[in-house]
C-alpha cells in the first residue's frame, strides 16, 4: 500500500526562448553635459532610441510664453519610424497644465496620465492626416510627442504611459 501514495516522478522540459527581448535597432546617443531635467529623460524606451536632441531656447517658446524653464526637440527611432519628443521644463505643475490645455484645445478631452498605476498629471490626444500628438504633464513638465499614428502611441506606451 505504500507503494500506491507516492507520486510518480516529474521531469520537467528544458526552458526554451522563444524570443529574444527586443533591443534598440539604433543605437542611443547620450546628451553632452545635460541639464538634471534633460538627463532625467531616457535614451531607450523599448525598441525606441534617443537619436537628436536640440536644446532650445525657452525665452522664444510660445506654448506659455515667460513661464518656461528649459524646453528641448528629442527624436526617438526605432529604425523605421522617428517620433518627435517636445519636452519642456515649467515652474509649476499649474503652468503644465495651462500648457497643456493650450495646446491640446478648448474642446479636447483631459485624461489621467498614469505611470506605473500612480497618476503624475493629465493627457490629451490629437490625431489628424495619419499623425498623432499626445501631449501629458507630470508635474511641472509638459511633454508633446508626434509622428506617424502607430509610431507616436508605440514611444508613449514604451515611455510607461
Amino acid at each position: 500500500m505504500v507503494g500506491v501514495l507516492r507520486p510518480e516522478a516529474i521531469t520537467l522540459p528544458e526552458q526554451r526562448v522563444i524570443s529574444a527581448p527586443a533591443g534598440t535597432a539604433v543605437e542611443p546617443i547620450t546628451p553632452e553635459d545635460p541639464t538634471a531635467f534633460l538627463a532625467a529623460l531616457p535614451t531607450t524606451a523599448g525598441t525606441w532610441a534617443l537619436v537628436a536632441v536640440v536644446t532650445n531656447d525657452p525665452l522664444l517658446d510660445d506654448a506659455l510664453p515667460g513661464r518656461v524653464a528649459e524646453h528641448h526637440t528629442l527624436t526617438y527611432s526605432d529604425g523605421a519610424s522617428e517620433v518627435t519628443l517636445e519636452a519642456r521644463q515649467l515652474y509649476h505643475a499649474a503652468d503644465a497644465h495651462d500648457a497643456l490645455v493650450r495646446e491640446a484645445g478648448p474642446d479636447a478631452e483631459l485624461a489621467e496620465a498614469v505611470v506605473a498605476g500612480t497618476v503624475v498629471g493629465e493627457r490629451a490626444e490629437r490625431t489628424g492626416d495619419g499623425q498623432t500628438r499626445v501631449m501629458w504633464t507630470h508635474d511641472a513638465a509638459y511633454f508633446e510627442a508626434v509622428g506617424p499614428s502607430d509610431a507616436a502611441l508605440a514611444l508613449v506606451a514604451a515611455l510607461g504611459l
